[in-house]
């Protein structure tokens, strides 16, 4: 356990970065997925706030200072996820299931 926990803190923010991407497209292919309604948008409109609502979430809730486990990285990467979509249902938007074919 020791060994890994090593090789944790010896990861680079640019490394950590890649992980929790990968992170995320493997946690976004399992269980349902769901999609970012709002009536009467457009794409550029959604991009636009997807984007400042990311970066919001990033502001609220850095990686850095909490840490190096897994667990911290865990708990900054919920908290960014709940800020970004806090921000976007703020802007009007619902997060919702998609529908099955």
């Amino acid at each position: 356990m020791e060994t890994v926990q090593m090789k944790i803190k010896g990861i680079a923010p640019l490394q950590m970065i890649v992980l929790m991407l990968l992170f995320l497209l493997t946690a976004s292919c399992s269980g349902s997925q769901k999609y970012w309604t709002k009536p009467n948008f457009n794409q550029t409109e959604f991009d636009k706030d997807n984007r400042e609502c990311t970066s919001e979430g990033q502001k609220q809730a850095p990686v850095e200072g909490r840490g190096s486990s897994v667990q911290a990285f865990n708990e900054a990467n919920n908290a960014r996820i709940t800020a970004t979509n806090n921000c976007m249902a703020s802007r009007g938007y619902t997060l919702t299931d998609k529908p099955n074919p």
